[in-house]
């Protein structure tokens, strides 16, 4: 698609090493400002390495509207490395499908899946928008999820679409998009200004995003900032950050108020946008 941000180059040099398999330790073996961290978070994994906006979205929102269900599909578009969709296999047992048009991603992807005995050929090597894909899994998926991907094209409504195409009557969409704004956009222009060019910065605010999921066939369940304060959003490949350290303990300290009070979210702050909605079933 002419409309592309990115190329395949790009992230085919995003996927050049294996996935990162993370293992928590039991929580009697944790230290005891992580055990402490613990009690307070309801015994949720949230630590120094996972932001408070993935602890948001993966513990608190998504069960709000889902439970397991080990007959529910769930395809992510431009799967690699794979992580999220793990996630969705074991938190709530959903059936995980991936696309992902770089070898390189593809191979780490399947790698990964292999190893938490999922069937590899679960992740598909196509490109999303092409008519054989589109054409092959029109209406297949109960669930259609993207993170970070749609905010790479020009033409968002036709990215959107898509999505929505291969999207079961009554089935989930969720997506969800950096918000390169207020002080994130800060963050990044100081310490990794190249990625900028990347992204459609016309889409990273609410009303322009609500906008383009005003569909008639998409009923709307929570659109709006997600993911609270985040210190971190310049902290990506590439990245000239030489006191992360201290950003990582202030960070620290943001998650555990936000354990506390809620999510901060703001135009300013947080690090997401996120959209959940069903499409009808007629």
């Amino acid at each position: 698609m002419k409309e592309r941000l990115t190329d395949e180059s790009h992230w085919s040099s995003v996927y050049t090493q294996a996935p990162e398999i993370l293992e928590e330790k039991p929580v009697e073996e944790q230290s005891l400002l992580r055990r402490v961290w613990h009690r307070l978070a309801g015994n949720h994994a949230v630590l120094t390495r996972e932001s408070f906006s993935n602890f948001h979205f993966w513990n608190i929102l998504l069960p709000q509207y889902f439970k397991a269900d080990p007959k529910m599909t769930v395809l992510e578009v431009g799967s690699a490395p794979g992580m999220n969709l793990i996630r969705f296999h074991e938190q709530f047992q959903f059936q995980p499908f991936g696309v992902e048009f770089t070898e390189n991603g593809t191979v780490r992807n399947r790698q990964l899946f292999a190893s938490k005995g999922i069937n590899p050929n679960q992740v598909i090597k196509a490109d999303f928008f092409s008519e054989a894909f589109q054409g092959e899994f029109q209406e297949r998926f109960d669930m259609v999820f993207s993170q970070g991907f749609i905010e790479h094209f020009t033409d968002v409504e036709k990215v959107i679409g898509a999505h929505l195409s291969l999207l079961k009557p009554g089935g989930y969409l969720v997506v969800s998009i950096p918000n390169l704004s207020g002080f994130n956009y800060h963050m990044v222009e100081k310490y990794a200004a190249h990625v900028i060019p990347l992204h459609n910065l016309t889409i990273m605010n609410l009303p322009a995003f609500k906008k383009l999921f005003t569909r008639p066939e998409l009923d709307p369940i929570y659109c709006g900032y997600q993911g609270g304060i985040h210190l971190l959003m310049g902290a990506i490949d590439g990245a000239t950050i030489s006191n992360m350290k201290l950003l990582r303990y202030s960070q620290f300290g943001a998650n555990m108020m936000q354990v506390v009070t809620g999510p901060l979210d703001t135009k300013w702050t947080s690090p997401n946008l996120l959209f959940v909605g069903k499409k009808g079933e007629s």
